[in-house]
């Protein structure tokens, strides 16, 4: 949506780092890749000119979702969510991070661009989110992430309430979504939850993987991201 109706100068294709070399000089250069979101708490303050747009989704409905390249098989793990979000609250506050919700999205597009517009004034709208699908060209890889292209529609959402013994068995695989709902605005308790009784949880491993981080494991995270901010910046702005 991004790329096809606000103006900007380049894009990538499909998923591209932020880490990535741009050989070519750009005002406006567009890129995504989700993994990207452990960097941005210490590459935000480093970078003035680094923007991020986050997505939040009800864990439940990324949970029950499907990749079009493997069908019947549910593909991302709640640890993936659990992650994120704990990024999430660590840089929400920060002017340069922008959560737009799925929901709101999906319900007004056209709201959601208006505000984006609103916080990032650099930006100029070429055509209306609600229109994205008519006016762009989109990668063979997109085109398979999204399930093909088609008209911004709510039938997404809430969708968890069909898939309960996968809800279950992640929330006992990886832990309780209670509290995270509420602070997410998702809940207001942990009622919904009495949709789970007397359900067989499905214990089934994601497609992505059902990745388990432990003390060393954070260890490496970290040092990963001590090392790859300073890179960052070197490629930033000593091209």
């Amino acid at each position: 949506m991004c790329r096809v109706c606000f103006e900007v100068d380049g894009a990538c294709e499909h998923e591209q780092s932020v880490f990535k070399r741009i050989t070519t000089p750009f005002d406006i250069f567009l890129t995504k890749r989700p993994r990207d979101t452990l960097f941005m708490p210490s590459l935000l303050p480093l970078d003035p000119g680094l923007w991020c747009i986050f997505t939040m989704r009800d864990p439940r409905d990324v949970i029950t979702s499907e990749h079009k390249r493997l069908p019947g098989q549910y593909y991302a793990s709640l640890r993936m969510w659990q992650d994120n979000f704990r990024i999430w609250q660590r840089v929400r506050n920060h002017p340069r991070f922008i959560t737009v919700r799925y929901e709101d999205l999906v319900r007004d597009p056209d709201g959601v661009q208006a505000d984006l517009l609103r916080r990032m004034p650099f930006l100029r709208a070429r055509h209306k989110f609600s229109e994205y699908h008519r006016v762009g060209e989109f990668s063979e890889a997109s085109q398979r992430a999204m399930h093909t292209v088609r008209p911004v529609d709510t039938a997404s959402v809430a969708r968890w309430q069909s898939h309960l013994p996968r809800i279950k068995g992640q929330c006992q695989m990886h832990g309780d979504l209670e509290q995270p709902l509420i602070v997410a605005g998702y809940e207001r308790d942990g009622a919904w939850k009495a949709m789970l009784e007397g359900v067989e949880p499905d214990l089934r491993p994601s497609a992505d993987g059902e990745p388990v981080i432990d003390g060393r494991e954070r260890l490496k995270l970290r040092w990963k991201v001590a090392r790859r901010a300073p890179l960052y910046l070197l490629r930033r702005y000593l091209q």
